[in-house]
């Protein structure tokens, strides 16, 4: 038996797993440093190489290779090796610019790139094969993950995934922000602070209409998509205020505790270790203790905190990024889609016509993709 979280029928056809573990309220590296957190988990990994680094170039993945670099350095060890992929045929996946800037200012040697057109096309030969082995697995891209286990070939892979989401603005930022006299105080902001400050009666109606514009899922069935809603609502709703209490629960979202330990799982079946410290509840404990109550006034701000001494400012605060969705959403998935007769998802949540018209878009929601494999997965048996 292979382990591995599957998605429920209601996970599938949503697109998303919601909710939250049962935190453990007890601190485990609440008064250690961010950064020596990250150092302890990165050791290990950095004293048995090869240890690679996915490096895209954007802001965290060039952060988190930034301080396994001076981990590596302070304690005589060999560097660790940025591990990039480049799909030529899709334009903004592209950051060669800021890729080649972070290896200079590092001055790291050996870098493993890869270029690739439609491999990671989650209905391409590497993914299926996947999916005949283990079925509907969370996240649907995880069927792609024997390519890059391939080219590392070996020892540790780490991950700056979660870094939008740990970085990233909570509740209180808005008043943080205010306090600490680094945003404008124009008047959508104060009422912001107020709203976000507000008890849960008087925020549900505020976040409902963030949810009706951020998270729609137009191909499900009216009751599902009430269901949704009121999932994710309930997730944001219950949102800590506290800048601290707030980066501590997100080490307990399900989508990222369940597809953490999936990666973990096909990794270690390849023979590699597979890292993402920034999701790691003690680098979160740490986190929380470096931000406080009131945390930072915006992510650039924490990204300027932690990581200022290693990389050049104009890299912590850039607000641009690499979009990747076409890199799984190629050739064959596409065709699947055209040629697609409306067998193989569950009737009772979704609505096929809805999902046709969806997937007969330029950019079909990434929401969509679990559906896909799934109908290509019923079709095949």
């Amino acid at each position: 038996m292979d382990e591995f979280y599957r998605m429920t029928a209601f996970e599938v056809a949503s697109g998303w797993v919601t909710g939250y573990e049962k935190a453990d309220e007890r601190a485990t590296d609440a008064g250690a440093d961010p950064l020596a957190v990250l150092e302890k988990l990165l050791l290990p990994a950095l004293e048995s190489p090869p240890c690679f680094v996915e490096f895209s170039g954007g802001r965290d993945s060039s952060a988190l290779l930034a301080v396994a670099v001076d981990v590596a350095r302070r304690h005589g060890l060999v560097l660790p090796v940025p591990l990039t992929r480049i799909y030529p045929e899709v334009p903004e996946t592209r950051e060669d610019e800021w890729q080649e800037e972070a290896v200079r200012h590092l001055e790291i040697s050996e870098w493993h790139r890869s270029e690739y057109t439609d491999e990671f096309d989650i209905l391409g030969p590497t993914a299926v094969e996947s999916l005949r082995q283990h079925g509907l697995i969370w996240p649907p891209t995880l069927h792609t993950r024997a390519l890059v286990w391939e080219a590392a070939g070996g020892g540790t892979v780490v991950s700056g995934e979660g870094g939008d989401e740990v970085f990233g603005l909570r509740r209180i930022t808005p008043l943080a922000g205010l306090l600490a006299r680094n945003t404008h105080t124009r008047r959508g902001v104060i009422a912001l602070a107020l709203r976000n400050a507000a008890p849960r009666a008087i925020r549900r109606p505020f976040v409902g209409r963030e949810v009706d514009r951020e998270a729609q899922r137009p191909w499900l069935r009216k009751g599902a998509q009430r269901e949704f809603r009121s999932k994710v609502i309930e997730d944001r709703l219950t949102e800590p205020l506290w800048w601290d209490r707030a980066t501590r629960r997100h080490g307990y979202r399900r989508a990222d505790r369940l597809g953490g330990y999936n990666f973990r799982r096909s990794a270690a079946m390849n023979g590699i270790t597979y890292l993402t410290p920034f999701h790691d509840p003690h680098f979160l404990d740490a986190l929380a203790n470096r931000g406080g109550r009131l945390g930072f006034p915006g992510r650039s701000a924490a990204m300027r905190a932690l990581f200022g001494g290693l990389l050049p400012q104009r890299f912590l605060e850039r607000e641009t990024k690499a979009l990747f969705l076409r890199t799984f959403v190629c050739r064959e998935s596409r065709s699947f889609m055209v040629n697609w007769n409306g067998d193989g998802v569950d009737n009772d949540l979704v609505d096929v016509e809805a999902l046709k018209r969806e997937w007969e878009g330029e950019r079909p929601h990434s929401g969509t993709l679990p559906l896909l494999q799934a109908a290509w997965l019923a079709l095949e048996t």
